[in-house]
């Protein structure tokens, strides 16, 4: 995809799957395979199951190609179109998979970033085209040069996006929720854009270096899985601290594959830190407490897991997002089923909300049933 669709220049050093029969294919950056990608690939898609964790297959005697052990689905939109009719899915919203990886390890190149996200951002509207009504494409943008990024902001309208991921800044860059950059969020509330969240996608946030795990010396794999949260309970902190709903007012933002657990004791921290703080002459504060506009606006949307504890959340019922995450290990392989036995305990209105009707008020859509990202 990248060497296709990337500007000519960076074709011969684009980012590269290289195939490696003994383990695996690799993810190549700059001639490097990737550090944060141990394998892609390995067998072929199963048809019926989950997806397969391939960093798991050892010892093998051969390892089938990356395209081969990926579901048609994840790059043929025709696939994916009948993979959501046999679900019951009326729209998909489409994010990057390796495009929220490989951005972390890379050398900081600004030209070279930003080429390989517009190459991927060409790819993805030209899958969407299949269906512009089902298959909804979040584009990939990077905030190095805030005017060069309104710039593409405004290609990116043109060419049918409505949806973006958050800006990636540049290193040792402040949070890009400042009012130094006023000119790009008053850009994305003009042209009417949602901003999605993802957990892999906002580590700047934690203020960790490029490539470098979360955590201390001697966390493993569980330290870091159950910890990825933290940096979307810092995001949103952050949006409130430099008081974006307030500036703009109009801008929705979604936050991916964080959970939502974790948003009610959020809440109960931040009204107490509201009922500190706003007293204070030397400190600027939001308008309201922040749960006013978690629980009385449509600017925040957060995604469930299907191990959440649904029950506790009925005061952001509105704000309530489900997810496939398809086609992720672990993802549910039958989403409308296993979502509304989640969701028993909700009345039918409010059910309808959390399985389609908030996704579709989050996109500015008209309703047509059930809606899973």
């Amino acid at each position: 995809m990248w060497s296709d669709y990337v500007d000519p220049v960076y074709k011969e050093n684009s980012l590269r799957i290289v195939r490696d029969e003994k383990d695996g294919d690799k993810l190549f950056i700059k001639g490097k395979p990737s550090q944060r990608i141990r394998r892609l690939g390995g067998i072929p898609f199963p048809k019926e199951n989950e997806s397969v964790n391939w960093d798991i297959l050892n010892d093998l005697d051969y390892y089938e190609s990356y395209r081969d052990s990926c579901h048609p689905a994840a790059y043929d939109p025709t696939a994916r179109l009948q993979w959501m009719d046999d679900r019951e899915l009326d729209i998909s919203i489409l994010f990057p998979s390796l495009g929220l990886i490989w951005t972390r390890e890379v050398d900081f190149d600004p030209n070279y970033i930003r080429a390989h996200m517009m190459a991927y951002n060409r790819w993805i509207m030209e899958f969407s085209k299949a269906d512009a009504k089902r298959l909804i494409p979040v584009a990939q943008t990077c905030l190095y040069d805030q005017q060069e990024t309104i710039r593409d902001l405004q290609w990116l309208k043109k060419e049918g996006f409505e949806n973006i991921m958050l800006p990636l800044p540049a290193p040792d860059s402040i949070t890009c929720f400042h009012s130094d950059f006023d000119d790009f969020w008053a850009a994305v509330q003009d042209l009417g854009l949602v901003v999605h969240l993802h957990k892999v996608a906002i580590p700047n946030q934690l203020n960790i270096p490029a490539g470098k795990p979360l955590g201390i010396e001697g966390n493993g794999r569980f330290f870091t899985h159950v910890n990825e949260i933290l940096a979307a309970q810092m995001c949103l902190s952050s949006m409130m601290d430099n008081r974006l709903p307030d500036r703009f007012p109009k801008i929705k933002y979604a936050f991916l594959e964080c959970n939502a657990g974790w948003v009610p004791a959020w809440l109960d921290r931040s009204d107490e830190s509201y009922e500190v703080l706003q007293s204070s002459k030397n400190i600027e504060i939001l308008k309201n407490p922040p749960r006013h506009y978690l629980e009385n606006t449509d600017s925040f949307f957060f995604s469930l897991g299907l191990s959440e504890d649904v029950d506790r959340l009925h005061s952001i019922k509105n704000n309530l997002l489900i997810a496939t995450d398809f086609p992720h290990p672990g993802g549910s392989v039958a989403p409308v089923r296993d979502w509304s036995a989640r969701l028993e305990n909700f009345d039918a209105a409010d059910k309808a909300k959390i399985m389609g009707q908030n996704a579709v008020r989050m996109l500015n859509r008209i309703s047509v049933g059930k809606v899973i990202n």
